[in-house]
């Protein structure tokens, strides 16, 4: 997670993928939920992307 808010996958020095949420917040926090999304937050808590992978039901994993 870099400082400008954007998630990146390397290899190498070679980018996979991204988030594509460069300076959509500052003080970024990544996020596992229980539910099983991993979002990406802003310092003021608010959601600038998800990986929409969350649990409806019980015992998913």
């Amino acid at each position: 997670l870099s400082y400008d808010c954007n998630l990146v996958l390397y290899t190498y020095n070679k980018s996979l993928w991204s988030t594509k949420t460069t300076n959509k917040g500052t003080g970024c926090v990544l996020r596992l939920q229980e539910d099983g999304n991993l979002v990406l937050y802003s310092y003021n808590k608010i959601a600038i992307w998800a990986s929409n992978t969350y649990c409806k039901y019980q015992n998913c994993y």
